[in-house]
């Protein structure tokens, strides 16, 4: 019967002991959302700066490559260009063989 009589005590210090764990959890859950959040902030801006500093090294890259890649080009057109003058000479010298070979129309 003694033991009926602590009952209720022993329920009202376990009741106070789980408030005060929840109080606890909820304390240390907060504290810990912020240092998460604080150290996503760091590592937030670190990674920003790196990103940036990645793109702009890219960009250069890019800038370097694109001009080596524009005068091959031109190297190429100018390469294109002079065997078209080639052709059309030949074409032209072709055409020339042509109308010497060929018997001449009378007029009338």
């Amino acid at each position: 019967m003694d033991a009926l009589e602590t009952l209720p005590a022993q329920v009202a210090h376990l009741a106070s002991q789980v408030s005060q764990f929840r109080d606890d959890v909820t304390r240390e859950f907060s504290a810990a959302r912020q240092e998460f959040r604080a150290e996503i902030a760091a590592q937030g801006e670190t990674l920003r700066g790196e990103m940036a500093a990645q793109g702009e090294a890219l960009r250069g890259e890019i800038a370097a490559q694109g001009d080596q890649l524009r005068r091959e080009i031109r190297e190429g057109d100018e390469e294109t260009r002079s065997y078209m003058r080639v052709l059309h000479e030949e074409v032209i010298d072709r055409l020339k063989h042509i109308q010497e070979d060929r018997p001449r129309a009378k007029r009338r």
